[in-house]
């Protein structure tokens, strides 16, 4: 067999395993390997190795991963292949790292990006900074990892890698996660998965999958196929992360398009993972007849996969269900499964879990001796490991005994003081949910003034959600030019632009109204608190009003939507300008160049007239322009 044949033969196997055929490769690779050794063929070698490598890399077999990838890089560093061996460093790099063995990661990525920049390989470069960028996040070096990993960035969109890029934003939104700065990690994924899709798109549409290559044996390259359990786990993340922030409705949305393209799939642990995070977060829609069915599922496939821990943390929701349900006797058994599971795993979030529901049990069974001892170890333990939601849960439990025992008082301030630490680490809906119970607390207790500014307080959160909601769609524009670039066959009209004006000028008018229905409802909220006659009913009354108070995010979110189709390029030009300009800045950029006066900004974004005339000197001063220079033509030659 000739060395051409055997190359056929080997590319061969590397394309199965790039569109994952059904085919038994490691039997293939290893008769392809033979050949090659008998012919004394060290390229063909090193090739099979190579792509042995992958295989057992993608089977989650580390050890023999390792073993194969050492070996592929022997014969192709022998034969003087400065490219391909530095490919294959790349490999064993990210191996070391997988089995946790950081720093001798990090020595086979030096060397690899020494040999791509001998190499002028400026892909292969971006390969290891993106690798050295996923590494420093676990060792908690977030700057320097976000000073590599956007380094991998620019260079991916410097050469129109859309689905590298995408990959890069992911990465980058992880980094903001362990951070907690949850919303700049909710732009970054959802301009990642903008940009994962558009490559899919154009992938699929294009007969000749014209695309970004992958650098794989002898010289040959291959298309790399966009992966759609990438873009499942993107929604994953991102529905985690809108959870976290209370929103709650576009979390539901994302994991369940992560569900149904985990089943697409057949990814059973990725689908379990989809079902188990829907149903918690319909647990805190307090919709427990949904949750319940979605984390049965979940159960079921985590039982049937093996995954202890995961089985464990689903037995540990179906009993917050139970128990807020008063169905007692079935959380006592779900939190007996929930420990039985997460036993011998050492896991101390698993353990604050547990400790945390049966605390809850305590309480609902009057063994109130008992529930204080839970609480107390509960803060001891996520204390020590600064787990702050814990820390505000036990807070609020130890709250809720303290009332049930008659310390009105002491209740109070330890509700208080879970409010400061909500506040503190910045949980907005742990926030308002504090602010809630204190209010319907004092109201119970007779003190209605508190219980007025509570709901108050209560209320003003809300709608600070709402306003960041309208801000996170706004920062997510940021990757609309690079996308329209790419879609030239699509570009608007001038008789649809004119239609979007038009629009948006309605967009304009719908914003301005709802603003007003709120002002009328502070307005009658004053006069309710005015009545002193009907004391009894003032804080109902309240309720009911601020149940009724017309919530502005649907108009806001098509109004954003409507502004970029008819200005697909302007926040991306005004940020990368100016990037010094605030998230509110921009607002007032967008809603000038919009048409608006500056009392009608202040109406939308609930400001003073006063603060926007600020805010507009503060943007002339960032954007260079004079006294004399009009803002508003300034923005709409942008």
């Amino acid at each position: 067999m000739s060395r051409k044949e055997l190359d056929e033969r080997i590319n061969a196997a590397f394309a199965a395993f790039g569109k994952r055929e059904n085919i038994n490769l490691i039997e293939i690779c290893t008769s392809i390997l033979k050949q090659c050794t008998k012919y004394g063929y060290s390229r063909g070698i090193g090739g099979c190795h190579a792509l042995l490598a992958r295989i057992y890399m993608r089977k989650n077999e580390w050890s023999i991963a390792l073993d194969e990838a050492k070996k592929a890089h022997y014969y192709i560093e022998k034969i003087g292949d400065g490219q391909y061996a530095a490919h294959l460093e790349c490999t064993i790099a990210s191996i070391y790292s997988e089995i946790e063995q950081s720093s001798i990661a990090i020595e086979h990525c030096t060397k690899a990006l020494k040999d791509f920049q001998l190499e002028n390989d400026k892909r292969g470069e971006a390969d290891v900074y993106s690798l050295l960028g996923t590494i420093l996040v676990q060792k908690a070096e977030y700057e320097t990892s976000l000073e590599y990993l956007q380094r991998s960035l620019d260079i991916k969109l410097q050469y129109n890698d859309h689905d590298g890029a995408g990959s890069e934003y992911i990465n980058i939104a992880v980094l903001y996660l362990f951070q907690n700065e949850i919303e700049k990690a909710i732009g970054y994924l959802r301009q990642a998965i903008t940009l994962k899709e558009l490559y899919k798109t154009t992938f699929e549409s294009n007969t000749e999958n014209v695309g970004v290559m992958d650098y794989i044996y002898s010289g040959y390259v291959l298309i790399r196929r966009p992966n759609d359990g990438t873009i499942a786990d993107a929604y994953i993340n991102l529905g985690s992360a809108l959870s976290m922030r209370g929103y709650y409705i576009d979390a539901v949305e994302a994991l369940d398009k992560a569900l149904k393209m985990k089943q697409i799939l057949n990814d059973r642990y990725g689908e379990a993972v989809a079902y188990n995070q829907i149903g918690t977060i319909l647990i805190e829609t307090n919709d427990f007849s949904k949750a319940e069915w979605y984390l049965i599922q979940a159960q079921h496939l985590f039982k049937v996969l093996g995954h202890r821990q995961s089985e464990g943390t689903v037995w540990y929701n179906l009993g917050k269900i139970y128990l807020h349900s008063e169905r007692l006797n079935e959380a006592e058994y779900s939190l007996e499964k929930a420990e039985e599971l997460f036993k011998g795993l050492d896991i101390l979030f698993d353990e604050l879990f547990i400790v945390q529901q049966k605390a809850t049990l305590a309480i609902k069974t009057v063994q109130y001796v008992l529930a204080s001892e839970q609480i107390q170890r509960g803060l001891e333990v996520s204390r020590a490991i600064d787990a702050r939601e814990f820390q505000v849960e036990f807070l609020m439990q130890l709250a809720e005994l303290l009332e049930l025992t008659g310390k009105y008082h002491s209740s109070v301030d330890v509700y208080l003081e879970a409010l400061q630490v909500a506040k503190d680490h910045d949980l907005p809906p742990k926030i308002a949910k504090i602010l809630q119970i204190l209010a319907l607390l004092h109201e119970k207790h007779g003190n209605l003034n508190d219980a007025l500014e509570r709901f108050k307080e209560f209320h003003a959160v809300q709608e600070q959600l709402v306003h960041a909601q309208a801000a996170r769609h706004l920062s997510g524009m940021q990757v609309l030019h690079e996308i329209e670039i790419h879609r030239k066959n699509d570009e608007i009209t001038r008789t649809q632009i004119t239609n979007l004006e038009s629009l948006i000028k309605i967009s304009n008018q719908s914003i301005l109204l709802y603003k007003k229905e709120f002002n009328n409802l502070k307005s009658e909220i004053l006069t309710i608190t005015a009545q002193r006659d009907n004391e009894e009913s003032l804080v109902r009354k309240i309720k009911m009003k601020l149940r009724e108070s017309p919530l502005m995010h649907e108009t806001w979110e098509s109004y954003l939507e409507i502004f970029s189709r008819v200005n697909p390029d302007f926040q991306t030009t005004l940020m990368n300008k100016y990037p010094s300009l605030t998230i509110m800045e921009v607002r007032v950029c967008v809603l000038i160049r919009a048409g608006l006066m500056s009392d009608e900004i202040a109406e939308i974004l609930s400001l003073s007239e006063r603060t926007i005339e600020n805010k507009r000197l503060r943007i002339r001063k960032k954007v260079g322009l004079g006294t004399n220079g009009s803002l508003s033509r300034f923005l709409m030659q942008l």
